[in-house]
């Protein structure tokens, strides 16, 4: 019991210090990170807007003129600490709406850092669709591959692209930017994979996605190429019905010797049969023989799987 009030004390304890460093946080600290956004020193001046992003606001009121005093600072000279600005803008969501057009202005900066971080509207403003599809669109021609161009992951035609597919059809004029990163074979391999995934989603009758998908399965020695082929023909769904004896030929070649690799391919087998559904009625026998598969994680998504594409759920 007397451990019982202590660990009660102890918790209140603490609730009323967070509480305390949360005001300061949102008063006296924040108040003097606005100051130091129009330091001398861009290094403080980008810090300045990531602590306040970080910070966050605890009001409307608050939001509205953060959002005004970052907007503001986009005349800075500094690329990154433009970037800063823009980025700790988009934080604030919906209370930096007005300054849409900013972001898109920044889409077209000369500096890759500032039009990456212009891309945080898409991320942080999903409800401007009308005026971020295009802007969306328009970056998937952008030749920025981000500062690690051998993935790709922070480009602007990444960010682009994630933004997209989210959209589905609704950003079906997204398919010619699209076909030309694929065709193009623009950065690298996983750049060019969401490229073709997100044409799966955006525009499936396309059939640039089954093609190239099914190209990969025949790499029956490369589990990225047909984990990433797998994860295409599953976006395309019944679309995907060409590719039914690939995926019962991948489904019966030989085990990776790496038992997880081996797991992760049987799945993505079993999700994609699964998710092409009835059209798949000719992998039915394959799919009842992984039900006596040796891994219990594959013996358990199965039966799922064969009630969809016996069309019973």
């Amino acid at each position: 019991l007397e451990f019982r009030r202590v660990l009660f004390r102890s918790t209140l304890d603490s609730l009323k210090t967070l509480e305390a460093v949360a005001n300061e946080m949102h008063n006296a600290v924040a108040f003097d990170a606005q100051m130091m956004l129009s330091h001398r020193d861009p290094a403080i001046r980008r810090q300045a807007a990531k602590t306040l992003a970080a910070i966050g606001v605890n009001d409307p009121q608050t939001a509205i003129e953060r959002a005004k005093l970052f907007a503001e600072s986009l005349q800075d000279r500094d690329p990154e600490a433009v970037a800063a600005y823009l980025k700790a803008l988009a934080q604030l969501g919906p209370h930096a709406k007005a300054y849409i057009p900013n972001f898109l202005d920044a889409l077209k900066n000369p500096d890759p850092r500032v039009r990456r971080a212009g891309t945080a509207v898409f991320h942080f403003l999903k409800d401007s669709d009308d005026k971020l599809i295009p802007a969306a669109i328009s970056a998937l021609d952008d030749p920025d591959l981000g500062p690690d161009e051998k993935t790709g992951l922070s480009s602007v035609g990444m960010s682009a692209m994630i933004y997209l597919y989210t959209h589905k059809l609704a950003a079906k004029g997204a398919a010619p930017g699209l076909t030309r990163i694929v065709k193009g074979k623009k950065g690298s391999d996983g750049f060019q994979f969401r490229a073709l995934a997100t044409l799966a989603a955006v525009a499936p009758e396309e059939r640039l996605p089954l093609e190239m998908a099914r190209e990969w399965l025949k790499k029956k020695d490369n589990e990225d190429y047909l984990i990433k082929a797998m994860g295409v023909l599953a976006e395309l769904g019944p679309r995907a019905m060409e590719a039914v004896p690939d995926l019962i030929a991948v489904a019966k070649m030989k085990p990776f010797k790496d038992p997880l690799g081996e797991q992760r391919v049987k799945l993505a087998v079993v999700e994609t049969f699964g998710r092409i559904g009835p059209s798949a009625k000719e992998a039915l026998p394959t799919l009842r023989e992984l039900t006596f598969s040796s891994d219990p994680t594959v013996r358990q998504r199965v039966p799922h799987a064969i009630k969809l594409v016996e069309g019973k759920d």
